[in-house]
């Protein structure tokens, strides 16, 4: 998919034309030059701090998920657990459609305070082919503006399920089946003995008789709450399922910004019938820093 933002400038198009493509999950885009770059399971992030003036800027872009149906349930969706649940908006947003290569776009900006500074932040939201994919870009700056034009004029979208002629040629093969994360491998072996290995709903780290589901975030298990019912909610979700019995079941979490939270007990794992010991962790996926 091409030419998206089609309203964007020919200097912009032209500066970005150069640059090394990237790809994560349905996106391929070209990243901003010399930004620090953070890859999560549901989302890669470009980070800036400008050691002068100690401004800065955030784009995060998101891995797709299932559409609500249109791009309009899909945008207040994105915007109430990406945006609004994630910093106090003061306004409501000023939203913007349009439609190109098959797809519905929407976006929206809104205002927040960060370090008592009014800041910005920028939501685009792509819906069409049964799925949903978002960007989210914050900055109290606005000469950051050019930057995240250049990051949304460089967008290509893939068609869920299209197979590329990679794809195609390795298809027949008996092997892991391909998860679209936007990883290029989908298992690791590492020199310590430990062995991870990406799922459809998780990345599963294993080590002789020790077992890690580090779980992408998942509707109903990303709100700010109390610790207690946030830890429950998405143990309800994530963990419970699979495992029956559960004993001496606590909750706590660790007092710092990112406020980790922890669930654990002992239960017994329906797929093995083993008594075992389990621990989730749960912790913030986006922040400002």
């Amino acid at each position: 998919m091409k030419s998206i933002f089609g309203l964007i400038s020919v200097c912009i198009l032209a500066t970005t034309s150069f640059a090394q493509k990237q790809t994560f999950d349905l996106f391929t885009y070209t990243p901003p030059k010399g930004w620090k770059k953070e890859i999560k399971s549901a989302l890669t992030s470009y980070t800036y701090v400008d050691k002068k003036d100690k401004s800065w800027c955030q784009m995060g872009i998101y891995k797709s998920t299932v559409s609500k149906g249109n791009i309009d349930a899909d945008f207040d969706s994105e915007w109430e657990t990406l945006v609004q649940k994630q910093f106090n908006i003061i306004d409501t947003p000023n939203t913007n459609k349009e439609h190109a290569e098959g797809w519905d776009i929407k976006s929206g900006a809104g205002k927040f305070i960060f370090n008592n500074k009014e800041s910005l932040v920028l939501l685009t939201t792509f819906s069409g082919n049964g799925v949903c994919l978002s960007i989210v870009a914050t900055t109290p700056n606005q000469r950051y503006m050019k930057n995240i034009e250049e990051l949304l004029a460089s967008i290509e979208l893939k068609t869920p399920g299209k197979q590329t002629n990679n794809e195609q040629t390795n298809s027949t093969d008996n092997t892991t089946p391909n998860i679209s994360n936007g990883f290029a491998f989908t298992s690791t072996n590492f020199d310590d003995g430990w062995t991870s290995v990406v799922k459809e709903d998780w990345v599963e780290v294993t080590k002789r008789n020790i077992k890690v589901l580090l779980h992408y975030p998942k509707a109903g298990t990303v709100f700010p709450a109390d610790p207690e019912p946030l830890t429950n909610a998405a143990w309800n979700i994530l963990v419970a399922p699979r495992y029956s019995n559960l004993k001496n079941y606590k909750t706590t979490y660790i007092s710092e910004y990112d406020r980790p939270t922890f669930g654990f007990g002992n239960a017994t794992d329906k797929a093995s019938e083993r008594e075992v010991f389990v621990l989730l962790i749960k912790k913030r996926f986006f922040s400002l820093d």
